[in-house]
């Protein structure tokens, strides 16, 4: 497990369809968590990525969060164009829950609301 602030290795972060969970107590959820199996992976501040049953797991909570987004999860999908992505979706008349920016976490993302609530967050990686 590493706590030194890193954004994590780029295989982390082009990895497809993460389930990131918006907890709203961290020690709760990663307890819980931890003792159903998974394994710390990295650790800084506010957030957490875990691995285990085959899957790879991140809790956040982070008052950096839109309160636009829903508690509960969203669904990470790293795309090779997300600009291109955020035009379709533009052009679909569908409504953006975050708009498209570049992250301190070395992704360039933004999300929308499915039907039922949860969010889908598409993403690219930044250079």
């Amino acid at each position: 497990m590493t706590q030194d602030g890193a954004v994590g290795q780029v295989d982390e972060r082009r990895a497809q369809g993460v389930i990131e969970l918006q907890v709203s107590q961290l020690e709760t959820s990663l307890s819980f968590y931890t003792a159903i199996g998974f394994a710390i992976e990295r650790r800084h501040g506010d957030f957490v990525a875990l691995t285990g049953h085959g899957c790879r797991l991140f809790l956040v909570r982070d008052a950096s969060v839109p309160e636009t987004w829903p508690r509960g999860c969203n669904l990470r999908i790293v795309v090779d164009d997300v600009d291109a992505i955020r035009r379709r979706i533009e052009e679909a008349g569908l409504p953006i829950a975050c708009e498209l920016a570049d992250r301190r976490y070395g992704l360039r993302d933004f999300s929308i609301a499915a039907p039922d609530g949860f969010h889908l967050r598409f993403a690219q990686l930044l250079p």
